[in-house]
């Protein structure tokens, strides 16, 4: 499966903000169908995703998606990264079709809760009364340069 992952602009201002922590806010991993258009630069909170209209549903699927585990926030000075990484997530005998997957801190309301980014398949990613899984890639969820 190819994907196309980016974080939304206001992910990086969120964090200088201390709007979004890595490793002490609750993170979510939400699936949404082909319904849903992503926009870097205009959504900013979950309820930009339009979860009612476009969150995946089906067997094995709860509404917001399920909380990440593991997140590690790390330095390399050799090459200037910071690495955001967590535990791969996966939904266990699922009956459902998603073609993206939204990473957001939950807060108060879907109206609060900033989005980080967004994992788009390159097309639509169907499990059938068994395991969906996402494996971060190795290198980190997010890495970001700083210089």
């Amino acid at each position: 499966m190819s994907v196309i992952s980016k974080m939304y602009g206001n992910a990086a201002l969120k964090m200088a903000n201390k709007e979004l922590d890595w490793d002490s806010d609750t993170i979510k991993v939400s699936l949404l169908t082909n319904a849903y258009t992503p926009d870097q630069d205009l959504h900013v909170y979950y309820s930009d995703c339009e979860p009612s209209a476009n969150e995946t549903s089906g067997t094995g699927y709860a509404a917001g998606g399920v909380t990440m585990t593991g997140l590690t926030a790390s330095y390399t000075a050799l090459t200037n990264v910071v690495k955001l990484d967590a535990a791969d997530v996966s939904w266990e005998t699922a009956s459902f079709t998603a073609r993206t997957a939204v990473l957001y801190s939950v807060k108060t309301s879907n109206d609060t809760s900033p989005l980080w980014g967004y994992f788009q398949f390159s097309a639509d990613e169907t499990a059938s009364a068994g395991t969906f899984a996402i494996t971060w890639n190795a290198s980190g969820i997010f890495n970001l340069t700083v210089g």
